[in-house]
């Protein structure tokens, strides 16, 4: 199957009690994952075919003392390219029938902030980058910066934080600081407001645009293959002729003039990443959200 649609895609998925289960192609396996920025949170929605009793019977097994499921890992692209979509904590287990099969769908969600926390005192000159650098730091994964902070407060005296959730902290700055954050499965990002990595992605039909862009009063959704590259707060262009308007209030706003606009300019900050795939059937794809942007 996999030789045929050139598909690929890797699970690993351990238990409370740290039995492991991998999953590769031809298991039939399908999936939802979705990177939220604006919640800094990725949640996904696992379903896996074939498992026999006792695994599903392992995964099943919750930890009493620290009141949790296991975890899961899932790589996915093609044969040519494929990589990290998803690293979380199984907040769900449920075992049902899809007509004569038999399937394992485990709801997940990353929730490493829920137990990370910091309390820190940083000595005199203390930037605010570095400050949020360290408490994202505390997430336990790489931390990358996008856009200038060299604008934000130094800080004479030092600054003292008192024990709190690093969350709770990153999200209360927000609007202060003016920047976004996201955790993913592979790294805790900061992004200034307006930022955008420097690499930028371009999209078309030649190299994996799916359908068309469907525009919103604001945002821009577009379908790609199955893509693990591209990360909220990357920076894509976009190239089409055809595009739908999904907005109800279209002939009163007019978005037919700014769309127009924006196919000219083709520039787009990603908000967010979903990934649908389903090995045996039509899904394996990336649907991108994204904002209008002014850069070129």
């Amino acid at each position: 199957m996999t030789e045929l649609f050139g598909r690929a895609y890797h699970l690993e998925i351990t238990s409370a009690e740290g039995n492991k289960l991998i999953c590769d192609p031809p298991t039939q396996v399908r999936f939802l994952i979705t990177n939220m920025p604006q919640d800094s949170v990725a949640t996904a929605m696992i379903m896996i075919y074939g498992v026999s009793s006792e695994y599903r019977q392992l995964i099943q097994r919750w930890d009493k003392k620290r009141l949790r499921y296991g975890t899961v890992r899932l790589s996915a692209g093609y044969d040519e390219s494929s990589g990290e979509i998803y690293t979380g904590q199984i907040n769900s287990v449920e075992v049902g029938r899809d007509g004569v099969s038999v399937y394992l769908r485990l709801n997940c969600w990353s929730v490493m902030w829920t137990e990370a926390s910091t309390g820190k005192t940083w000595g005199e000159k203390a930037r605010a980058i570095e400050i949020l650098q360290d408490v994202a730091r505390s997430f336990g994964k790489p931390v990358q910066t996008i856009g200038d902070f060299s604008d934000l407060p130094v800080f004479n005296h030092g600054y003292t934080m008192a024990y709190t959730s690093s969350r709770a902290f990153l999200d209360r700055m927000k609007s202060a600081w003016r920047y976004d954050w996201l955790l993913s499965e592979n790294r805790t990002v900061i992004i200034r407001d307006g930022a955008t990595r420097p690499t930028t992605y371009e999209i078309n039909v030649d190299n994996g645009m799916e359908g068309v862009p469907r525009w919103y009063q604001k945002e821009l959704e577009v379908d790609v293959r199955m893509n693990h590259i591209i990360q909220p707060g990357d920076l894509i262009k976009i190239r089409s002729d055809f595009w739908t308007i999904n907005y109800s209030g279209m002939y009163n706003t007019g978005l037919n003039d700014m769309t127009n606009i924006q196919r000219r300019t083709g520039s787009f900050r990603v908000l967010s990443t979903t990934h649908q795939g389903d090995l045996w059937g039509d899904d394996w794809r990336t649907t991108l959200r994204c904002l209008w942007s002014t850069a070129q």
